[in-house]
């Protein structure tokens, strides 16, 4: 596969416009609705709004359609109580067992992911003008959250520059190579601390802290279908294997060591071989000022994708920032592990902030940012840190659940630039032939009964 996307069944030419939001970027300010006439509202029941007990935004209770949801349906309505309703288009749906499903969609620009298990509900839903997620309280009512920034308030390099691995050498350049093999999917182990259990799990087990993670992958993965033309196949798969708990401590976002923890130790060696995984992140409950940090090739990892890079192929995500950002941060920093784990392909940060603007895995691997000139507020993708060129404040500049990939708009956002900015290009590349192969699979699926 080489220049300007020679894989038309993966991106077709025309751009994919969804409707613009009614609100755009206009104020947030809540208000209490009832919930949609419609027979496929996913929220049947709406609380009064109230402000987040940490950071900016709000919150409401809420009450759930999963039956709805279970029943896999075509569309269905995310009745916001703060903004115009959404209309989505399924993505994906799956039956889980026991009871447990997975809905995904995308419409009226926004992307959602939910997830049931036997005894919890969890949403994530990516909007223009705004991150939102549905979580249960510790009463085990849900929630839904609605994560603002502080206006005015100053980003920070949240990803420490990774330090040159000490052991790697310098390479020849590859590129993308053709398929050889049929494992396709970028298998993913995940594995977190006793500390990041016992947030998800407090009184025992791990069936709550397992769902988590899985729902990380899924998320992972409706990034990578919204970022793909509808009707086209995704630019990657992604498959969970497993969430393991370690015998590792959190060392203060030290995560240049836990990098190297990941590569030379013999607890995460072992787990990596046994899961025969293409790619392992480690969550941990750090709280410092590093949310997340990847080997990449071509950058700490000299390598380009492929074999030589697969012994790296490691990331380090905190857990408060692995989905939506729940720390309380003036900015929130979301969907760390959709960042993180696009890293280990090659994908980088918006050019004005990459991790490697000179020598990059393509001329393209980078993400995309844009101003709206229409309201002045802006978007950012995945991959792409806040600037102030984006919009004068960060609430008028949200991450959305996309990579960037000049073949796909969302409402206004074009979201990326063709042969520039386009993560997705890069992931699609690599994806399938390099990580996909980095170890065949062993159909360890249900080996030892990880569906919570």
């Amino acid at each position: 596969m080489n220049a300007r996307y020679m894989f038309p069944a993966m991106f077709a030419l025309t751009s994919v416009l969804f409707s613009s939001l009614a609100c755009g970027h206009a104020s947030l300010q809540g208000f209490d609705v009832s919930p949609s006439g419609s027979g496929n509202a996913v929220f049947l029941t709406t609380g009064s709004q109230a402000s987040r007990p940490v950071g900016a935004g709000a919150t409401w209770s809420v009450s759930v359609d999963q039956g709805l949801l279970r029943s896999q349906p075509a569309t269905v309505v995310l009745n916001f109580p703060d903004r115009a309703s959404a209309t989505l288009s399924k993505m994906r749906a799956q039956l889980r067992e026991p009871g447990g499903f997975l809905w995904t969609g995308r419409g009226d620009g926004c992307t959602a992911v939910f997830n049931g298990w036997s005894i919890g509900f969890r949403g994530v839903i990516s909007c223009l003008n705004a991150n939102y997620g549905v979580d249960p309280t510790s009463s085990g009512a849900l929630q839904l959250t609605r994560y603002d920034a502080v206006p005015g308030a100053k980003d920070v390099a949240w990803e420490v520059p990774p330090a040159s691995s000490p052991t790697a050498s310098p390479s020849g350049g590859q590129s993308a190579a053709p398929l050889t093999q049929t494992d396709t999917a970028i298998d993913i182990l995940v594995l977190y601390t006793e500390a990041v259990r016992y947030h998800f799990d407090p009184g025992g087990g791990n069936t709550n802290t397992t769902a988590f993670m899985r729902q990380c992958v899924d998320v992972t993965q409706a990034a990578m279908d919204a970022s793909t033309t509808p009707g086209q196949p995704t630019i990657a798969q992604v498959n969970f294997l497993a969430a393991k708990k370690v015998s590792r401590n959190e060392n203060g976002d030290d995560f240049t060591a836990d990098l190297d923890w990941l590569r030379t130790q013999p607890e995460p060696i072992n787990l990596r071989n046994f899961w025969a995984a293409d790619v392992v992140v480690y969550v941990t409950e750090d709280s410092g000022n590093t949310y997340g940090q990847s080997n990449q090739p071509k950058a700490n990892v000299p390598y380009a994708p492929g074999p030589d890079f697969a012994p790296y192929a490691f990331s380090v995500v905190m857990r408060t920032h692995a989905i939506n950002d729940d720390s309380g941060v003036a900015i929130p920093q979301p969907y760390v592990f959709m960042h993180e784990f696009a890293h280990t392909l090659g994908a980088d940060h918006d050019y004005g902030n990459a991790v490697n603007p000179s020598n990059p895995v393509q001329a393209w691997s980078f993400g995309h940012w844009a101003h709206n000139n229409a309201d002045g507020g802006g978007n950012r993708t995945i991959m792409s840190y806040y600037t102030s060129t984006c919009a004068p404040s960060p609430p008028s500049c949200p991450r959305i659940l996309n990579y960037s990939n000049a073949q796909v708009t969302v409402g206004w956002f074009h979201t990326g630039i063709a042969d520039q900015q386009e993560n997705a290009r890069t992931i699609n590349d690599y994806g399938v032939p390099y990580a996909g192969q980095y170890r065949t699979s062993l159909g360890r699926i249900f080996y030892d009964g990880f569906e919570p």
